[in-house]
């Protein structure tokens, strides 16, 4: 079956679905309101599902408060010139807002956080309280890959199965299967990481969103891995305390202190433009809606159901994405391009070294390092900027945060090997922030703009790059270049003995 393009929208009265469905015959059209048989625990979210039929297209909508399923004052009505179905379904509490219309994956029945509050974080979670706590992760919920992970839930699966008839078989016992179809073949000798686990004793390293993954890079060499991620070796085999390591010293080699100093020098003239940039997101018109290939996508995005081992390292995680998100869009002002995938994937530890994050001010203080040394403009208050376009996108809802979400997944997706990435962090981002609520989204919003106050702006002086490389020296050295040249900064040249000067604290 195939699941029709659709949007809800709703007013004190009723939730308007709009279904577009070209080249059907209406008359075998059917659709129902169900509020009476979602008593088991794979409904526990849903008040009232919506089912409509007409063939080849189904479509089921899960929604979190109830409509009146009477059957008296609901009413459908084609429109042929636009090819849609529209369908008024009354609520059954006059004037009670519903929750996640513009959620489609969610709608669709994905992403019931079980076991994790519904999606919700609170202000303290997220370490903006008492200001010695700022960033401790002491009193972090242990880190352990999920016991289980819903694809779909067996009722589903059943109700799929009768709807979807036509597509049935009888598996083994089909008459109609040849030969072909049931050929059996050997377990794959086992790979070379595979091997050297065993041999050293190593268990099982996870990674990705939520630690479910693990195993992912096990049938790839050396050279197609390093196509993909920044692990010089193979990360099935090296646990996250020496990546950790391996990222740091490779930041602190690949430093380029004259790159910096250029960039600071021109802050205000070269790259002046970068700063003055508007995000496109701040501009777009209300209200909110989804474009055709955003929402090609999000039904395309797979149904899942997360236990959530550790919510502050998945928030972490989000903010780590956005603000890579954040850079390659104000870097570019707003047009991807052919550097789009690279810069989103070394900004960010995430996609680069498969990166634990625990600690938000770490996570910021990573991103600022990663951009001083990688990106195409390196300057410490551009990161700040950067920083903040995130904490404005949060506050904007996660609609917003979703579409950037969707921007990442598509520009990956047509990157060479960069689309192993979506399978392991952006999709299942994409799924979860649907079920996650705006409020714990405006308190992450909040905790970034004390970060960068208290942390960032004030102690700017103690700010280290990759934990060694003070930055104060290196601008101090710049601003004594400019006050001796006179403010000309085209005649300044950075000289062997200034490359030697030492900026380690």
């Amino acid at each position: 079956m195939i699941t029709p393009k659709f949007e809800c929208t709703q007013n004190d009265e009723f939730v308007t679905v709009v279904i577009y469905i070209p080249h059907v015959k209406m008359t075998e059209m059917e659709y129902s309101i169900d509020n009476t048989t979602l008593d088991d625990p794979n409904h526990d979210h849903t008040k009232s599902l919506l089912r409509f039929y007409v063939k080849p297209y189904f479509l089921r909508l899960h929604f979190a408060q109830e409509l009146n399923d009477t059957g008296e004052f609901d009413l459908a009505k084609y429109d042929p010139d636009n090819e849609r179905v529209i369908i008024q379904l009354p609520k059954k509490n006059r004037g009670e807002f519903f929750e996640n219309l513009s959620m489609i994956t969610w709608l669709l029945g994905a992403n019931r956080n079980i076991g994790s509050s519904e999606g919700r974080v609170s202000s303290s979670s997220l370490f903006i309280g008492d200001h010695e706590h700022v960033g401790a992760s002491s009193a972090l919920p242990s880190q352990k890959a999920p016991l289980i992970e819903v694809v779909e839930s067996s009722n589903h699966l059943m109700e799929d199965q009768e709807e979807e008839h036509d597509d049935e078989t009888h598996g083994m016992f089909d008459e109609n299967a040849s030969a072909e179809d049931w050929q059996q073949q050997l377990p794959d000798q086992k790979s070379a990481s595979e091997l050297m686990k065993e041999e050293l004793g190593i268990s099982k390293i996870y990674y990705g969103f939520n630690k479910q993954f693990t195993d992912v890079f096990t049938k790839f060499s050396q050279d197609y891995i390093n196509e993909i991620i920044d692990v010089p070796l193979n990360p099935e085999v090296i646990p996250f305390e020496e990546r950790k390591k391996i990222r740091i010293l490779n930041e602190v080699e690949e430093f380029d202190p004259e790159h910096y100093l250029v960039d600071y020098i021109n802050k205000d003239r070269d790259i002046k433009m970068v700063f003055d940039f508007k995000p496109l997101f701040l501009s777009t018109p209300q209200p909110f809606q989804w474009t055709d290939k955003e929402q090609e996508a999000l039904r395309s995005l797979p149904k899942k159901e997360f236990l959530i081992s550790n919510e502050i390292a998945v928030y972490c995680g989000l903010v780590d994405l956005l603000c890579s998100f954040s850079y390659n869009h104000r870097s570019f002002m707003g047009e991807n391009n052919s550097e789009s995938a690279w810069t989103i994937c070394k900004m960010s530890s995430q996609l680069s070294w498969l990166e634990e994050l625990n600690n938000l001010k770490e996570t910021l203080e990573i991103f600022i390092s990663r951009t001083c040394v990688y990106a195409l403009y390196r300057n410490f208050d551009l990161c700040i900027q950067c920083i903040k376009d995130v904490s404005q996108l949060l506050s904007l809802g996660k609609e917003y945060v979703l579409r950037a979400l969707l921007e990442i997944k598509d520009i990956l997706a047509h990157t060479h090997d960069k689309y192993l990435l979506n399978k392991i962090y952006v999709d299942n981002y994409c799924i979860w922030i649907q079920g996650v609520s705006n409020p714990s989204l405006q308190n992450l919003a909040h905790a970034l703009m004390q970060l960068v106050d208290e942390e960032f702006l004030m102690k700017r002086d103690e700010f280290l790059i990759s934990e060694q490389i003070s930055l104060k020296k290196l601008e101090d050295y710049a601003e004594e270049c400019i006050s001796n040249s006179n403010g000309n900064v085209d005649d300044l040249v950075m000289t062997e003995q200034d490359k030697q000067r030492p900026l380690a604290l």
